[in-house]
């Protein structure tokens, strides 16, 4: 299966001669957007394994700001090409950790190199024993029950990865929801909801939760 990458560029042609460059080497380019937000839901929506991002994109996030998101709440390895080459965006760039930096106008070889370089670098994925049932590739996002793929939302992956970072400790209810809805205020339903959903699928016991306090991920 092809590996799928997600275009983030703001100039219109560009956007479409990447594109280009990448069929022509059959990659499949899930879409094409010019800004953050739509670049968030479409990583939900089609979960790409790279994503290539300018910096100077529209709207009030740019693409370093939106690369920090991307790699925390999605693991997905990103590239920058932009037109920027001077040395202090360089360095911004470079604290994100992008799997590479190409300068407008881009060379096709110099992308296929930085593409490939950068579906080989992904970590290979950590598999984490959950219980005797369930096991998390942990990179990969992938939860198996039974040695059967099952099947997480976004916000599912989002808490369970905040748990496995506290295995064994209490998480706040106030934790869960400035991480998981950092913009807005959420219902108790909301987020009681997810976490009973999570616990269906991991098994029942594998998340305890205290009452007005909030919920510990046992393994």
């Amino acid at each position: 299966m092809a590996e799928k990458i997600l275009i983030v560029e703001d100039e219109a042609l560009v956007g479409l001669e990447i594109s280009s460059a990448l069929q022509k080497e059959c990659y499949s380019v899930t879409g094409i957007v010019d800004n953050a937000e739509d670049a968030f839901q479409k990583i939900e929506k089609d979960m790409p394994d790279l994503v290539i991002m300018d910096i100077n994109i529209n709207g009030d996030i740019n693409g370093i700001e939106a690369s920090h998101i991307i790699e925390y709440d999605y693991k997905i390895p990103i590239i920058f090409l932009t037109a920027y080459n001077d040395k202090a965006t360089i360095n911004k760039a470079i604290e994100s950790s992008p799997c590479g930096y190409l300068i407008k106008p881009f060379d096709r070889q110099a992308l296929y190199a930085a593409v490939s370089l950068a579906l080989s670098n992904r970590a290979k994925p950590e598999l984490i024993t959950l219980s005797q049932e369930c096991q998390y590739k942990a990179n990969a996002s992938e939860l198996y029950k039974n040695g059967q793929s099952i099947s997480l939302t976004p916000k599912e992956k989002q808490l369970l990865e905040l748990l496995l970072r506290n295995s064994n400790k209490l998480v706040l209810f106030t934790t869960i929801e400035s991480e998981l809805w950092p913009d807005k205020l959420v219902s108790v339903t909301t987020r009681r909801t997810l976490i009973h959903r999570l616990r269906e699928k991991l098994g029942t016991q594998s998340i305890e939760t205290k009452k007005d306090q909030g919920c510990i991920l046992k393994i």
